[in-house]
């Protein structure tokens, strides 16, 4: 759980689901620092998966990400063992 954040679906037999910020916004995901969308996010294979950035509103992001965020809602960065790559 994080304060401001909601995770909708991914119980049961499905493992996609959404991340809505406050006021149930939909947040601005990256994966590996290229804009996305859940969809995308959502194919990540689990076992690439490796960090997991979270930042309440595009004020509190990295301004590299806020020059794309779709909104003033949350930004969330998905990391992969091939995106942290030196």
């Amino acid at each position: 759980t994080m304060r401001g954040v909601t995770v909708t679906g991914g119980i049961g037999t499905t493992s996609e689901f959404r991340i809505l910020g406050r006021g149930r916004c939909e947040a601005t995901v990256f994966w590996d620092g290229v804009l996305s969308t859940m969809d995308d996010v959502n194919r990540i294979p689990k076992d690439d998966l490796v960090a997991i950035e979270y930042y309440t509103t595009t004020a509190l992001a990295p301004v590299r990400y806020i020059m794309v965020a779709r909104n003033d809602c949350a930004v969330v960065l998905f990391w992969t063992k091939h995106g942290l790559r030196p």
